[in-house]
């Protein structure tokens, strides 16, 4: 996505504190320009003079990652019609950042500072306006936030599963055969609860029974199967 930099407006943005949707008090957040800044202020998120950042770049940048196609280009030529904020300061605790990143990061997890942890660390409400924000702005970090939150989630189910096989191959070699067809027999019944008829339930827990002595590998399979699916 390319923006010309001749777009954006001159004045700069104005200074004022903010407190995000769904957050509490405690949870305010100043938004500034470089002129309100130390000379030498480095952001713990970018590793960069906050004073030097590029607002634009950051937001380019983030939204690149997150978002596609030309309803997103639309909307981040809109975002740069306002001015963007250079520099986020948390009011609890004075930590400064880089404005776009800090708002990026605070959005898709929870509230907290980066450096100290300060904050209620509840999620910001995406689905609320943020009227002191420019509303385009808004609109495209809101979208962005989401689909970092659908990512992180979908990962976390990924490690969650690898646990779980991992836990439970563990569990399986250390029991005797013995045990392991004990440790079978109730994960079917607990688990096979909705198959109708008891005939058909004991034939199930023989048949698993029998794969457990005969090849315990592939019962570790059928019951990571069964958990997850």
């Amino acid at each position: 996505m390319g923006f010309s930099p001749q777009n954006m407006p001159t004045p700069s943005f104005r200074a004022y504190s903010l407190l995000l949707p769904g957050l509490v008090r405690g949870d305010e957040v100043k938004l500034h320009d470089a002129a309100a800044l130390e000379a030498d202020a480095t952001c713990p998120l970018t590793l960069e003079a906050i004073a030097d950042g590029d607002a634009e770049e950051h937001l380019t940048q983030f939204l690149a990652r997150h978002l596609t196609g030309p309803q997103a280009q639309d909307e981040m030529r809109e975002a740069l019609k306002r001015p963007l904020p250079v520099a986020a300061q948390v009011v609890r605790c004075g930590h400064q950042f880089c404005a776009l990143p800090f708002l990026m990061h605070v959005l898709g997890s929870r509230f907290s500072c980066p450096v100290c942890r300060a904050g209620s660390a509840r999620e910001v409400n995406l689905d609320t306006g943020c009227a002191r924000l420019p509303a385009p702005l808004w609109r495209v970090l809101g979208d962005a936030a989401r689909t970092m939150r659908r990512e992180t989630q979908r990962e976390r189910e990924e490690e969650d599963r690898q646990v779980v096989w991992q836990e439970l191959n563990v569990d399986i070699r250390a029991l005797s055969i013995a045990e392991l067809v004990a440790d079978v027999l109730t994960f079917v019944v607990a688990f096979q609860v909705c198959v109708r008829g008891v005939v058909l339930r004991f034939c199930f827990c023989v048949v698993l029974a029998l794969f457990c002595c005969f090849c315990p590998s592939c019962t570790v399979s059928l019951i990571y199967f069964g958990m997850t699916n």
